[in-house]
Order: C-alpha cells, then structure tokens, then sequence
C-alpha cells in the first residue's frame, strides 16, 4: 500500500513537472509571438511616417489635385505645384461639377488623370487648426469659412461678412478681391482658401497631419502607397510612438 502511494505520489510529480514545462513552453512561444508582433507593427508604423514625409518631399515638385467636400459633395480645388502660385490652378464650378460626377462613380483616375496624388479632404479634417484663417487681407473664422465652402455663392457669402456695411454684392468690391486673390471666377476664391488651410495644417502639425486625418477617415488619397494601405491597422498607441521617433528615422 505504501509502495503504491509513493509511486503515486511519484508519478504526479512527474506529470506536474511536465505540465510546468509545457506551460513555461507555451508561455515562452507567446512571448516570442507578441515580440514580434509588436516588432512588425512597430516597424510598419515608422514605415508609413515614413511614407508620409516622402510624400511631403515629394509633393512640392510635383502636380497634384486637392480637393475639399462636404459629406458626399466635393466643394472645390486646385491643381498644381504647391509653394508655385504660377502653376496653379484653381477649379471653376463647371470643373468641380465635372469631378463630382467621377467621385461619385467612384472613378478617381479620371479626376487624377497624369498628376502625381488625389487629395480629398473632408471639412472636418480642419477642425482642429488654430483658427482663424489670416488670409493676407482678412481674419476668417472656421464658421464663416465653412459656409463659404459650402455655398454657390462663395464670394457673396465672403463679401457680406467681412464688408457687412458696404452694398452687397457691390461689384467694386467684388473685382477688388477677385484682382487681389489672383483669380478671376468667384468659384475659385474655395480652391484659394483650400490651398490656404493645407499651408497653415501642414505648418502646424507637419506630415503627420496627413496621416492623423487619413486615419480618422476625413481624407482620401489616391493612388494609395502599400503602406498607407496599414495605416488605419496599426494599434494607436504604436502609431503615435512611430511619430514620435520620426525624426530620428527621417533625418538618419
């Protein structure tokens, strides 16, 4: 009886000890797992900061088209070389009517055509900037802008805010802002404005802007790099440290 109970006891110690090892083992792979895990998605953090600031560079020299909608409906553009006033050009009605049609069917290569990227930004994705907006000539609030955008009449909505005590529409006015701005059809005052609030968002937050809004949904890029492809995947936490050490993976 007791030769059985210790062979017993014997056993059980055993088998104790292998279950111990198999769960040190288990618990060995699922660290190696996780490591690694975290390790990938750390690098493909960094690669698509990265990506955004080659994207940066790459913007300046380059033709693109930049767009900003409301919901569903695009509001109006330009297309050009940034930081190249001579080389933009800002959308009429007509072109932003035109390049509904397509965004609506979902063809964003007919409204790319030969430029480099496709930008559309959803009015929300300037929400957060430090308003208001200095034109050069005026302060604009983010209010007014926003329904400056949104309107058919963008410069009649311009001139009643800022001039309130002048006759509005007053065509003296009107020539005086269009020569001003130097554009000649009052659809194009929203592309003007566009082209300002991607200046001033990509002056207060950087690169990082792009990705920051792309994640959150209010902005459409096309054509898509593979990397931007992961960015919405990448866990927050790991996206905001891959930010972090952009500097020192950009300027190595």
């Amino acid at each position: 009886m007791n030769i059985t109970l210790i062979v017993l006891g014997i056993a059980g110690m055993l088998a104790l000890l292998v279950v111990i090892q198999l769960i040190r083992g288990a618990f060995r792979i699922i660290s190696s797992v996780i490591f690694l895990l975290f390790l990938a998605m750390m690098t493909m953090s960094i690669l698509i900061v990265y990506d955004a600031y080659q994207m940066k560079k790459s913007l300046p020299g380059s033709s693109n088209i930049f767009m900003i909608k409301d919901g569903d409906m695009l509001q109006g553009g330009f297309e050009g070389k940034l930081g190249d006033a001579l080389e933009i050009v800002f959308f009429d009605r007509n072109a932003v009517e035109e390049y509904q049609e397509y965004y609506s069917a979902g063809d964003m290569k007919s409204i790319l055509e030969t430029d480099y990227k496709l930008f559309i930004f959803d009015m929300k994705a300037f929400d957060e900037l430090n308003w208001p907006l200095d034109t050069g000539q005026d302060d604009i609030s983010k209010e007014l802008m926003f329904e400056i955008m949104r309107s058919n009449e963008p410069l009649k909505i311009y001139v009643d805010a800022i001039y309130p005590d002048s006759e509005a529409g007053s065509e003296a006015i009107r020539k005086s802002i269009l020569s001003g701005l130097s554009i000649e059809d009052e659809y194009n005052i929203k592309g003007v404005f566009l082209n300002m609030l991607f200046a001033k968002a990509m002056d207060e937050k950087d690169a990082v802007f792009i990705l920051e809004e792309y994640r959150a949904g209010n902005l459409i890029i096309y054509p898509e790099t593979i990397v931007f492809k992961f960015v919405k995947s990448v866990p927050t936490g790991l996206y905001k440290k891959a930010t972090q050490l952009k500097k020192k993976v950009i300027n190595k």
